[in-house]
């Protein structure tokens, strides 16, 4: 092969600069005015140093460009190489995690949105791939610590509520014990004012309603019974007095309001135990009246000892009460009775007798 003439070498190097040129200049109207330029050069032959002159600095300047070009893309190959080792430190770091220490829903949620955000950075890069499913597997797991941490918050709240509202109730029983207590004294200060030790029975129309209350709520009960002093039916509360009924206890009240009323009548006494139930004096002699309500019936030893020592002790200056008059008979053949609609007619007579 005859070797090229400087303008034909300079002619192929303009050739080659105008193409590569193309790769660089998009712009093809640009690169129509070169080659035209170029091309407006060639017919002379005289013109070759001229080539060489414009040609070699564009060539130069080229390959600068690639060499640039080629470098850049060796850097970014070697970050994305450090930029996925380092993503792979920090995935392996993220499956490390024991999840079971993880006490805090917050923490839980974080670590959950992280992992998310994990697995779609992965998906992106065909080196990191391989990750997605044991990302999608933690997800999994993680979402499952953050259920049970949800429920054992749900159990901590209603454990705490339960221990509020105990606290709530002892404060309350507190209260209301404290309550009672101030109640309690203030109604031993009302009952006391009652002198409630000393009057087993009080008429209900002298009562308040609280005073009602009071007594009802101390033992006191309602009674419908005729009164001796009073002379006919009266409503009372009554506290039987030991073991003695309602309606005993009623009649010992009754009957000693009756002879306190009564001028030629003394130093009025009752008994609960020993002795008659009520005791009394009258010009200077001493008299007793046994209230029955028919329960000594029943026990004739018991009642004929008492009668005994009711002669023995005030020979004719005693008499029965009965409670009702269908035991008048009954008490008739052991002394004195009567009923209580009667009573002051034989208890005169029997003051007269005994005077006599």
């Amino acid at each position: 092969m005859s070797s090229l003439k400087p303008e034909e070498i300079a002619g192929i190097l303009a050739v080659i600069g105008i193409a590569i040129l193309g790769l660089i200049v998009k712009n093809q109207s640009k690169i129509d005015n070169i080659s035209y330029f170029f091309h407006s050069l060639l017919p002379s032959s005289q013109n070759w140093k001229i080539y060489v002159i414009i040609a070699l600095p564009l060539i130069l300047f080229i390959n600068y460009k690639i060499n640039s070009w080629i470098k850049g893309r060796i850097n970014k190959s070697e970050e994305e190489r450090e930029l996925v080792r380092y993503s792979s430190e920090d995935i392996k770091r993220l499956f490390e995690i024991d999840l079971e220490k993880m006490y805090s829903l917050s923490k839980v949620t974080d670590f959950i949105n992280d992992l998310k955000g994990m697995l779609k950075y992965v998906r992106k890069y065909a080196m990191l791939k391989h990750y997605s499913s044991r990302l999608k597997e933690k997800i999994k797991e993680s979402k499952i610590r953050l259920n049970k941490l949800v429920e054992s918050e749900k159990e901590d709240m209603l454990r705490d509520r339960v221990h509020e509202l105990e606290d709530e109730i002892r404060i309350l029983d507190e209260n209301k014990r404290r309550k009672e207590f101030e109640e309690g004294q203030a109604d031993d200060k009302r009952l006391n004012a009652l002198h409630v030790n000393d009057n087993p029975v009080f008429v209900k129309s002298n009562l308040s309603e609280k005073q009602i209350d009071l007594l009802l709520n101390n033992g006191y009960s309602y009674l419908n019974e005729f009164c001796v002093n009073h002379g006919k039916i009266i409503q009372v509360l009554v506290k039987p007095t030991l073991n003695h009924s309602k309606t005993h206890t009623f009649l010992v009240w009754s009957v000693k309001r009756y002879l306190n009323k009564l001028k030629e009548v003394s130093h009025v006494q009752d008994f609960d135990t020993v002795g008659a139930d009520i005791t009394f004096k009258s010009n200077g002699e001493k008299f007793a009246i046994e209230i029955e309500t028919g329960s000594l019936l029943s026990k004739k030893f018991q009642l004929s000892q008492k009668v005994d020592s009711l002669n023995e002790k005030y020979k004719d200056g005693w008499m029965f009460i009965v409670s009702n008059k269908n035991l008048l008979p009954k008490y008739r053949k052991f002394g004195v009775v009567t009923s209580r609609s009667e009573f002051p007619k034989t208890l005169k007579k029997l003051l007269k007798t005994a005077t006599q």
